[in-house]
């Protein structure tokens, strides 16, 4: 027999075992052989203006429509509660005149996107009176905004959302317009929590009357910013963006015509970890620092931030620190 032959013979032989042995195995009783488990489907809530409940297959039959429950913040609010683990809220096209606003509290499914159908048509409108999302401190697990806007909010703190929970908050292709804070972060403000990821936005015209015109963090596991526009904002220290004691990471933004009246004319920093990268400053202005105001003690930091950065026209009243400023190292 040739060594071919052979061959041939012994993977016939191989498959006849291997078959055999598949046979006996399925003639024991109560052995089952389960197939591959399908990938979960995520489950979506559709909140449509104007409609009454439906089927919940989209827009046009959705499940939670606003006529049904008389307004758009209940239709909304049952949406949230209906919601699955890793589910999301849909928000179709419109502009959500909201009554009251949605606080979010001891989530058992904590795993939550709320989305909109892009920044242009889906809008929810705090009417200068509330603040839009809380996220209460027993919540846990994260939560994803994408897709909308958030406009007129107004609150002590955080108006468009307030984060003070071990929540990881993720904001995606969100423009927060004209929202104000008595004290500090008028789009977003967090107190605590685990992590925040703001990807694609836009902040314009918000004002806070303390710290963080448009976002203010105090917390501990890190805030990234990546390719988002501040422009038009203002507060006392950060006109655009504040930070507290958080690791803040800061890449690839744009700071336009942000306001400070004392220090940090874009972005103000206070016992934090900075990274600030490949961003462009222009026409900020402030007392000191008329793009960026450091905590004490970083003049190295300093250094490093402007040769990283692009600072074009930023004003302050302390002309020495007209681009980064650090509020005790001799610049006044």
């Amino acid at each position: 027999m040739s060594q071919e032959s052979e061959r041939m013979n012994g993977k016939l032989m191989n498959k006849r075992l291997i078959a055999a042995i598949i046979a006996a195995a399925l003639a024991v009783p109560g052995l089952t052989f389960n197939s591959p488990v399908a990938k979960a489907v995520v489950s979506t809530q559709y909140v449509a203006l104007g409609r009454v409940n439906g089927s919940n297959t989209g827009c046009s039959n959705p499940g939670f429509g606003t006529d049904t429950y008389g307004s758009t913040y209940w239709a909304i609010k049952h949406a949230l509660k209906s919601a699955t683990d890793g589910g999301r809220v849909y928000l179709c096209p419109g502009t959500y005149d909201l009554t009251s606003g949605f606080r979010l509290r001891g989530w058992s499914q904590p795993n939550i996107t709320i989305e909109g159908a892009n920044r242009a048509s889906t809008v929810l409108d705090g009417q200068g009176s509330l603040q839009v999302i809380h996220i209460s401190s027993d919540t846990v697990g994260s939560l994803t905004v994408k897709n909308l806007t958030i406009q007129n909010a107004d609150a002590n703190e955080g108006s468009a959302i307030c984060q003070n929970a071990d929540v990881d908050l993720i904001v995606d292709r969100v423009s927060f317009l004209n929202n104000s804070a008595d004290d500090y972060g008028a789009a977003i403000g967090c107190t605590s929590g685990n992590s925040l990821r703001v990807l694609n936005s836009y902040f314009e015209g918000n004002d806070a009357g303390s710290h963080g015109g448009a976002i203010d963090v105090h917390q501990d596991e890190g805030t990234v910013i990546r390719n988002s526009v501040f422009e038009n904002n203002h507060s006392g220290n950060g006109g655009a963006l504040g930070a507290n004691g958080s690791d803040l990471d800061v890449q690839r933004c744009k700071f336009v015509d942000n306001v400070a009246n004392n220090d940090g004319g874009a972005i103000w920093f206070t016992s934090s970890t900075i990274s600030v990268f490949r961003n462009t400053f222009t026409g900020n202005s402030a007392d000191q620092g008329g793009a960026i105001a450091l905590r004490p003690g970083l003049r190295s930091q300093v250094r490093r931030i402007e040769s990283a950065n692009s600072f074009r026209g930023n004003v302050a009243s302390h002309i020495r620190d007209r681009n980064v400023g650090s509020t005790d190292d001799g610049w006044d």
